[in-house]
């Protein structure tokens, strides 16, 4: 058996949400491979703010704990 690890990125759209609480975000991933037992799989990711909207989240957490 041999295992590989790619790198790979991609644009989501917009209307993802972000990772809070436990609604879980996952990407469905597939390969092309003659006889595969199980070539889809699901894999969860984490999907964080831009630095900018995250600097927002944060001011108005601070407000709600005052």
């Amino acid at each position: 058996m041999r295992i590989g690890i790619f790198q790979f990125e991609f644009v989501l759209p917009h209307e993802t949400p972000i990772s809070i609480g436990v609604s879980p975000i996952w990407v469905r991933t597939g390969l092309d491979i003659d006889n595969a037992i199980d070539p889809s799989d699901r894999n969860d990711i984490e999907v964080r703010a831009h630095p900018h909207t995250e600097v927002v989240f944060w001011e108005i957490f601070d407000e709600l704990l005052e």
